[in-house]
């Protein structure tokens, strides 16, 4: 009797313990959710890859030589400031090894982004694509970055149209050049061939003054003024050495030119000899650009505010998941007398 007993109670027990089962409900298999719920999931991650609640972006700057990359990275830090985000800045010092070093680090220390204009677009593509396979999205500024079959490897691309930037600004000189110097333009052109868009701009400013003046009425006398005040002077008092008809003056950025200037006016040089242009500008030569006895007449404008909140922009959508077209192009503006007060209030 007792044995019956407890074989009613094993089964009463298996029965109740099967009912249990039986009503619980299943868990939902992984592949079941919805788009919409996988979607946010993804953008949950995105938004804080690193785990500590925080978009953290790194940006390994070109060089902070110059006042341009100055300007541009210290938008960033105003914009991280006004989204709440956090930026690891360090400087490559136009060295494309420490840039690639630069680089690791910021992977290493966790950022969910890095914006980057590259010292070396061939030799950085191999540590895009290391930061790409970590989640790290990488978006490029200035220069594209393209694999041996011609893809993309980063996440976006903020351009700039530096060839007809370049062309348009040859076209303000060569109407200069007609009302003050018979149409004739004698240019010393200070290169940087190193980066690649100072170079397009340089072809683009011969170009636009070959198309309204004539090959025939364009002399251009082309060294490497190393984007550097020192050497822009150096290089032009040794361009005026050997060319005493000089009436034009080129510069890649604002610092060679500004050294450029100053070799013209040490040998008693004035805006009725020659007029000085340059690729890029910043406030001190905006000012240069007011006053009426400064040969600095033109240059092209780009505010770094507008390169950096470009390429924040795209980071923070590819850093959350959401679409954006690969490049978007961002324009210049002439700056001269007729501009220059608008755009300083900018």
């Amino acid at each position: 009797m007792k044995k019956m007993k407890r074989l009613v109670f094993v089964v009463v027990m298996v029965m109740l313990v099967s009912i249990l089962f039986a009503c619980t409900p299943a868990e939902t298999p992984q592949d079941s959710k919805t788009p919409e719920e996988s979607a946010q999931e993804s953008v949950a991650s995105a938004e804080d890859a690193n785990g500590d609640g925080t978009v953290k972006i790194g940006v390994p700057v070109f060089n902070l030589g110059h006042t341009y990359w100055v300007s541009w990275v210290d938008e960033i830090e105003k914009l991280a400031e006004e989204k709440g985000f956090e930026v690891i800045s360090a400087d490559s010092k136009f060295d494309a090894a420490k840039q690639v070093s630069l680089m690791e680090d910021m992977i290493a220390q966790g950022c969910d982004a890095i914006i980057l204009c590259p010292v070396d677009p061939g030799g950085v593509g191999v540590v895009i694509k290391e930061a790409e396979a970590a989640g790290v999205r990488v978006i490029l500024s200035d220069l594209d970055v393209v694999d041996g079959d011609g893809n993309h490897v980063a996440s976006g691309l903020v351009g700039i149209e530096t060839y007809e930037t370049g062309k348009l600004e040859g076209k303000w000189a060569a109407d200069y050049a007609k009302e003050h110097f018979d149409g004739r333009a004698n240019v010393a052109v200070l290169s940087y061939p190193a980066e690649q868009p100072c170079l397009d701009a340089e072809n683009g400013f011969l170009e636009g003054l070959k198309a309204e003046l004539g090959e025939e009425n364009v002399k251009a006398v082309i060294m490497n003024g190393q984007a550097e005040t020192e050497k822009g002077m150096t290089v032009t008092e040794n361009i005026l050495s050997a060319n005493d008809d000089i009436n034009m003056l080129w510069g890649a950025n604002v610092e060679c030119t500004l050294g450029g200037v100053a070799a013209m006016e040490s040998r008693g040089m004035t805006q009725e000899d020659a007029v000085a242009c340059a690729f890029y500008t910043n406030p001190d030569v905006m000012d240069l650009i007011q006053a009426d006895e400064s040969m600095f007449k033109v240059t092209m404008h780009l505010p770094p505010r507008v390169m950096a909140d470009t390429a924040v922009d795209m980071a923070l959508k590819a850093v959350n998941g959401e679409e954006f077209e690969y490049e978007i192009k961002v324009p210049f503006e002439l700056c001269d007398k007729t501009t220059v007060e608008g755009l300083m209030e900018e």
